[in-house]
C-alpha cells in the first residue's frame, strides 16, 4: 500500500508540474535564464518565443517612390533612411548621389547634395547618419560630407577609406564606422572604429574576421553587423553563432543575448544566383547560412533580428527581443527595415516592377 501511495503522489506531482508548465506557456511566461558573469549580463533564451506573430501588427500609412512616381518622388537606388525629431524622412539615393527629404505626410521638401567631387557634392555614397541636426554622408572616394538638415553644406572630412560599410555618430559628435583593417595575426579583419570630429582615431571597439582572401569570395559567410541605440550603445553581432552583444561608448561589454537555432542550409538555387565567378575569382559557398543576417532597433530597446527562416509564403522571419533581451515574438516582414521610431517602422522595398520604394508602417504591440 505504501508503494502505491508514493506512486500516486509522484504521479500527482508530475501532473501538477506539467499543468503549471503548460499554463505558464499559455499565459506567455518567458522560460529562459539571466545571469551575470564578469560584469556582463548574459540572457540565455529558449528556442521558441513567448508569443507568435499575433503579438505585433503593422499598418502601412505612407509609401514613396515606385513605378508611378515622378520627379522628386522617384528613387533610383535607396541606400539608407533616417528620420529627424519632426518625423521628416531623409532618403540616401546611391545612384543619384543625393539625399531626398520629405515631411511627415510624404510631401517633398528638398534635395541635399549632388553628384560630384567638389564641396557639397557626393560621389558613390555608401552610408549616412543623422545626429544633432547634422547629416554625414560617407562616400567611396574617401570623404565624409557634412550637411545641416536644412541642406546647407558644412565641410568635408578626408577619411582615406573607400569602404565605410556602416556609420553612426554619438551624442558627443564622435563617429563610429565599419572599415577593413590589416591585422598582423589575423590578416584582413573587419572592425568598428571610433573617431572624433576631426577624424582622429580614438578606439577600436570591435574586431571580427573580415575580408575574403585574395582571389576567393566566401559567399554566405557571417558578416559583422551593428547599430547604435538611443543611448549611444553599440549593438553588434558576428553571426557565426546566434549572439547579439551590447557594448558602451568606451567599448565595455555589458550584455549578451543568445538563443539556440537550427542551421539553415544554403540551397542550390541560392548558389545558382551568383552565376559563374569572373576569371581569377573563386566562389566558396558555405554549407549553411549564418545564424542570422542583420537586425534593426526600436527606440524602446527592442532588437529585431532578421533570420534565414521563412514562413510558408517564403517571407523571412524576424525574432524580437525586448529591452531585457528576452525572446518575445517572431513574425514575417518583407523589405529591408531601417528602424522603428515613435511606433513607426521605416523600410525600403521594391514594387512588382522592381522600382524602389520607401514605406512607413504604424506598429502596434498586441501584448502588454
Amino acid at each position: 500500500m505504501v508503494k502505491h501511495y508514493k506512486g500516486f503522489h509522484l504521479l500527482l506531482i508530475f501532473t501538477l508540474a506539467f499543468l503549471a508548465f503548460s499554463c505558464a506557456k499559455k499565459q506567455g511566461v518567458w522560460q529562459g535564464k539571466i545571469e551575470t558573469k564578469d560584469g556582463v549580463t548574459i540572457v540565455t533564451n529558449p528556442k521558441e518565443p513567448v508569443h507568435g506573430s499575433e503579438a505585433i501588427s503593422f499598418r502601412e500609412d505612407l509609401s514613396l517612390g515606385g513605378e508611378e512616381a515622378t520627379g522628386e518622388y522617384m528613387f533610383a537606388g535607396v541606400m539608407d533612411i533616417e528620420v529627424d525629431a519632426g518625423d521628416n524622412i531623409y532618403v540616401l539615393d546611391r545612384d543619384e548621389a543625393h539625399i531626398q527629404v520629405f515631411d511627415e505626410q510624404g510631401a517633398f521638401i528638398r534635395t541635399i547634395g549632388s553628384p560630384g567631387a567638389g564641396p557639397g557634392e557626393i560621389s558613390n555614397p555608401w552610408s549616412f547618419c543623422l545626429k544633432n541636426d547634422t547629416l554625414t554622408v560617407a562616400s567611396m572616394d574617401g570623404r565624409m560630407s557634412l550637411f545641416t538638415t536644412g541642406g546647407e553644406f558644412v565641410r568635408v572630412i578626408q577619411t582615406g577609406f573607400i569602404w565605410i560599410f556602416q556609420l553612426a555618430m554619438d551624442s558627443l559628435g564622435n563617429y563610429y564606422m565599419t572599415v577593413p583593417n590589416m591585422s598582423e595575426n589575423a590578416g584582413i579583419t573587419t572592425v568598428i572604429n571610433k573617431y572624433d570630429q576631426e577624424f582622429k582615431s580614438l578606439q577600436q571597439m570591435v574586431e571580427t574576421p573580415g575580408m575574403d582572401r585574395q582571389g576567393v569570395i566566401k559567399v554566405f559567410r557571417p558578416m559583422l553587423y551593428w547599430e547604435m541605440d538611443k543611448d549611444d550603445n553599440i549593438v553588434y553581432g558576428y553571426p557565426e553563432n546566434y549572439e547579439v552583444n551590447i557594448i558602451n561608448t568606451e567599448g565595455k561589454p555589458y550584455k549578451k543575448i543568445t538563443r539556440p537555432c537550427d542551421p539553415i542550409p544554403v540551397s542550390e538555387e541560392e548558389k545558382e544566383r551568383y552565376g559563374d565567378a569572373p576569371q581569377s575569382i573563386k566562389f566558396e559557398f558555405s554549407k549553411n547560412h549564418a545564424a542570422y543576417k542583420n537586425f534593426f532597433l526600436d527606440d524602446e530597446g527592442r532588437v529585431y533580428v532578421r533570420t534565414f527562416e521563412k514562413d510558408l509564403e517564403g517571407t523571412y522571419l524576424y525574432d524580437v527581443f525586448d529591452a531585457e533581451g528576452k525572446f518575445m515574438a517572431k513574425f514575417p516582414l518583407k523589405g529591408s527595415p531601417a528602424f522603428i521610431k515613435r511606433s513607426k517602422l521605416y523600410l525600403s522595398d521594391e514594387d512588382e516592377g522592381g522600382y524602389p520604394l520607401v514605406k512607413r508602417f504604424h506598429v502596434t504591440w498586441n501584448i502588454k
